[in-house]
Formats: structure tokens, C-alpha cells, sequence
């Protein structure tokens, strides 16, 4: 059995350990799960970024660090705009690099290396801590 305690209700509750143990490990299991597949969506975008600057075309844009915008022109002269919002671009004397494949309106930046790296370590440090959690309850 385990050890009886009364509840706030007046009734008896007989605490398990095994199944504290399994809920504390699950809750630590769940989030170690997210930060794995975090890991693995931050690896695949970082092999994309890098297919799309060795397999694209490049091309220069003016960029406003202000408005976080870069704006480009094709070859016909018509202007885009693109919001960098979601992007720490490499950027050089108020310029910056957008790649594209096939279609000049889906030219986007690079994500620097720096803000990958931190990705990384931010979602590691969360999956290491959620192992050793759950190796720390089954310790015991």
C-alpha cells in the first residue's frame, strides 16, 4: 500500500510513489519530447538556409535596420519588400543578401549563424535538463 494522509475533503488518500513518479516523468518526458523536436525543426531550417545559399541565386538588397525591411528590385525594375521581423540577417553598410530558387518574390535572408546557435543551445540546455530530471525521479 503506501502511506495513508487525509485530504482536504476529510477522506483518506493513500499516496502511491510509483504513480507520483510516473506523472513527474511524464510531465519532464513531455517537455524533453518538445525540445527534441524543436532541435529537429532548428537542424532542418539551419540545412535549408545552407542548400538555399549554396543552390540559390543571390542577390543585394538595401535594408532599413529601423523597419527591419529589405527592399529589391528584379530585373524588370519592379520593387519588393521584405519584412525581416522574423530574421537576424548578416547585414554590411546598410545592406543585406536575400536568396532565392525559382521565384524573385520568395527571395528571403540567411538567419545568421549566431541566432542558430543560440536556438541550439537554448532548446540543448532544455532537453538536458529534462533528462537529467527524469533519470533523477527514477533514481530514487
Amino acid at each position: 500500500m503506501g502511506e495513508s494522509w487525509d485530504g482536504f475533503d476529510g477522506r483518506d488518500h493513500v499516496y502511491d510513489e510509483k504513480k507520483d513518479k510516473k506523472w513527474n516523468s511524464g510531465i519532464w518526458k513531455l517537455i524533453g519530447c518538445l525540445a527534441a523536436l524543436m532541435l529537429i525543426y532548428i537542424f532542418v531550417n539551419h540545412m535549408k538556409d545552407i542548400l538555399l545559399e549554396k543552390q540559390g541565386i543571390c542577390l543585394d538588397a538595401e535594408y532599413d535596420e529601423e523597419k527591419m525591411v529589405a527592399i529589391y528590385q528584379d530585373e524588370n525594375g519592379q520593387s519588393y519588400t521584405y519584412y525581416l521581423s522574423g530574421y537576424k540577417p548578416e547585414s554590411r553598410d546598410g545592406r543585406v543578401k536575400l536568396y532565392y530558387r525559382h521565384n524573385i518574390r520568395g527571395a528571403r535572408p540567411r538567419n545568421s549563424t549566431v541566432s542558430f546557435i543560440k536556438n541550439y543551445c537554448f532548446f540543448v540546455v532544455i532537453l538536458a535538463i529534462s533528462v537529467w530530471r527524469i533519470w533523477k525521479i527514477y533514481k530514487k
